[in-house]
């Protein structure tokens, strides 16, 4: 299964790790995403990790997942149609993915649709306060999908085992799997 791993030059790592689903429930404490969003970034990641790029078969991702086969088969199809993933048909057929340089946001985006956030507060508020709340939570939710657009899933696999070459020489945790919740935030990147 796989964990994230926190570093100072990258957000996160994934590596191997038998409790991913605590971990899902501990990022989805951060961020709330659906079940379909959550099984798409699940599957994208697996599709990263094969370092040789050759198609890996839904029931595969499935059963290595832990995800319904059936499901997972839809959000596939539907990554395909976004662009995300391709698709081979036949004996050696399966999904991979149609380029590097994906995002957490691309994937979200092909499930979810563009992610813009309205909130109406209607009345009860000044008209003031209420334009500077939208204001604030506005600049929230683009600096959300700023981040989200930054991490690549090339950035989030951990090069073959034992071969840490191209991680950044100041990594933490690369090797055991930090919890976010055990970081402080000073050792995660500024964005702007």
């Amino acid at each position: 299964m796989l964990t994230r791993a926190v570093t100072r030059s990258c957000p996160l790592y994934w590596v191997d790790d038998s409790e991913f689903d605590r971990e899902a429930r501990t990022l989805d404490s951060v961020m709330k995403f659906s079940r379909t969003v959550t099984y798409a970034l699940k599957a994208t990641l697996q599709l990263a990790q094969s370092h040789d790029r050759a198609p890996i078969p839904c029931s595969r991702l499935a059963a290595q997942g832990n995800m319904p086969e059936r499901f997972l088969l839809q959000i596939l199809r539907s990554l395909v149609t976004q662009g995300i993933l391709s698709s081979t048909r036949g004996v050696d057929g399966g999904y991979a993915l149609m380029r590097d340089d994906i995002s957490v946001l691309d994937v979200i985006e092909a499930i979810e649709g563009p992610q813009t956030h309205q909130l109406v507060l209607g009345e009860g508020l000044p008209r003031e306060s209420r334009q500077k709340l939208t204001s604030a939570l506005e600049d929230v939710a683009e600096t959300a999908r700023k981040q989200l657009k930054s991490i690549k899933f090339a950035q989030l696999v951990l090069p073959r085992s034992g071969d840490h070459s191209s991680l950044p020489s100041d990594a933490v945790g690369c090797d055991r799997g930090v919890e976010l919740s055990q970081l402080d935030h000073a050792a995660l990147p500024e964005t702007k």
